[in-house]
């Protein structure tokens, strides 16, 4: 068993930082991040299986789903639990639950559980892990579930927004369908495929964990159970696929499309770019804020109290495709088609309007807002999952803020130019055109 260095011992600008982070590797080199927050509220641990890359990007061509349907049919039975009852009814019976997420990047499985029932915990998430049974009976059961999944998500315009502009953007690049997948593969998968599919991705290879909250006060015990599960699996390499994206090869210029399902109007202006290291990563979302997240924040200004055209506040956000080695910075404004140019005109007005000075006042308010913060320690831990699938680690709040602390305003003005200066990729949905 190999210990690396155990975090953070710089200020703490939180009275209780609660996203320390020790990395500990399991015999066989698997890696497990071990929360070492300065608080516990209850007796609750949780322990969390991040299948790193293993995501829809990895859905076989013309079968997207594939990787979502592990979201749900390992709870149907595993080998030593054949049941969804054997599966949930003893977590249950102690106030524990047990729980499965799919994004692009990754696949993850939870299971929650008081302190004194850290050997179910592991158990039960090396049983829907590894010991899956894929069975066709099974299959055939869980198909109308996942078409009733379907059905709720395509019912939120939003996401239907999301699936057009993911498909503008990345066409049949495997970053350019929909987590949950096509109704073709629900009808048709099989448990040979499926099986496939487990056998080469979900290894030791692909796999960390995250333990936390109680789980994670009593340290040797709870590795001493996790060597003796997950430690015993062969050693292998990882098989991620590379999916990256020459982002100066995509789309320039603009498209409509007619999306009938919706019923409003969508600009959504998308700038791809390279994240070059943390620093970017820190400055695009700040950058996103200080325009469009508070009502008196510039460009929700312009659009919403000076011009009347907009509800939302959110209307810049940042999108990070780590196995793309890509980022989109992108202003996404509902608004009637009529005002289109309106708001981009507004749009570029509010980023010509950010100045060193407001910058400074923005990063002064934020240092004062996160001191009254608090993340619960099992929050943390599940916030833990897309920050290890994004970055490849883990860093405390300390450390964030130090990092934010220490941003020049010159570097945050640079990227703002860089939005100025370049040419974004436009998508207009117009439900009847």
């Amino acid at each position: 068993m190999t210990i690396f260095n155990s975090g953070h011992q710089g200020l703490i600008r939180r009275m209780h930082d609660t996203a320390v982070f020790e990395r500990i590797l399991l015999d066989n080199g698997i890696p497990v991040w071990l929360q070492k927050s300065s608080i516990q509220l209850d007796y609750e641990g949780i322990l969390i299986a991040v299948f790193n890359g293993v995501g829809s990007r990895l859905d076989p061509s013309d079968r997207y789903g594939i990787a979502h349907a592990f979201e749900h049919l390992p709870f149907r039975g595993t080998r030593t639990k054949p049941s969804m009852v054997e599966i949930r009814e003893p977590l249950h019976a102690v106030g524990g639950t047990c729980g499965a997420g799919t994004s692009l990047e990754y696949t993850c499985y939870k299971v929650r559980a008081p302190e004194d029932f850290s050997t179910l915990a592991v158990e039960t998430l090396y049983a829907l892990t590894m010991e899956p049974l894929l069975r066709s009976d099974d299959i055939e059961r869980e198909r109308s579930v996942l078409y009733e999944e379907y059905k709720r998500l395509m019912s939120d315009e939003g996401a239907r927004v999301w699936s057009e502009v993911l498909r503008a953007l990345f066409s049949n690049h495997p970053l350019g369908h929909e987590v949950i997948g096509s109704l073709a593969t629900m009808e048709t998968m099989t448990a040979g495929e499926l099986r496939s599919f487990h056998d080469q991705y979900y290894h030791c290879g692909t796999l960390q964990l995250i333990c936390g909250g109680m789980f994670s006060r009593n340290s040797s015990a709870m590795l001493s159970l996790l060597n003796d599960s997950f430690g015993k699996l062969l050693q292998l390499e990882t098989s991620r696929q590379p999916v990256s994206v020459d982002h100066a090869l995509m789309p320039r210029g603009s498209v409509t499309i007619n999306e009938t399902r919706c019923r409003r109007d969508y600009l959504i202006l998308s700038f791809p770019s390279t994240l070059r290291n943390d620093r970017d990563r820190v400055i695009r979302p700040f950058l996103a804020n200080v325009l469009a997240n508070r009502p008196d924040d510039l460009l929700l200004k312009k659009l919403r109290d000076e011009m009347g055209i907009v509800y939302e506040s959110h209307l810049c956000h940042f999108e990070h495709f780590r196995t793309a080695g890509m980022s989109l910075f992108q202003f996404f404004c509902p608004t009637d088609r009529s005002h289109f140019e309106k708001a981009l005109s507004a749009f570029y007005e509010a980023l010509a309007e950010v100045t060193p000075d407001y910058i400074e006042k923005r990063k002064g308010e934020a240092q004062l807002l996160r001191r009254t913060g608090f993340t619960h320690p099992i929050s943390a831990c599940e916030y833990a999952v897309s920050e290890l699938t994004e970055r490849g680690v883990l860093t405390s709040h300390s450390e964030d803020s130090e990092l934010f602390d220490s941003l020049d305003p010159k570097e945050i003005l640079a990227f703002r130019d860089e939005l100025l200066n370049g040419e974004p990729f436009a998508v207009h949905i117009a439900p009847d055109q």
